[in-house]
């Protein structure tokens, strides 16, 4: 299909309705999420995401928070045992960066190492 959506109410905060939709063309995938609080008549947050999903590859940009904070991600599969990955994310309160590095290798009997 081309769109892809779920919608949500917590009676029990708020309450609070929460629906996405989400939709692909070819590698490139865009979503959003929204969440309304009743008892308030406000928007509580609001989340867009884009990425770029290949089969060896996937980058994603994601503006949390009502753009207040980002979330940069990179993963890339080099082979059939050997995976990295990347990730940093900037928080407008908060006066660092955050990063992080991965790595995944496969043994060869099953299992692997983080």
């Amino acid at each position: 299909p081309l769109f892809f959506t779920t919608a949500s109410c917590d009676l029990f905060r708020g309450p609070l309705i929460t629906a996405d939709l989400a939709t692909r063309f070819r590698d490139v995938q865009l979503g959003g999420e929204v969440a309304y609080d009743l008892a308030k008549g406000a928007i509580d947050k609001y989340t867009v995401g884009v990425g770029l999903d290949r089969a060896r590859e996937k980058v994603y940009l994601h503006a949390l928070n009502g753009f207040s904070a980002y979330q940069l991600g990179y993963h890339q599969r080099f082979n059939e045992q050997v995976e990295v990955g990347y990730r940093a994310t900037w928080n407008g309160k908060l006066p660092n960066l955050a990063m992080e590095v991965a790595a995944k290798y496969y043994l060869l009997g099953g299992g692997h190492v983080k």
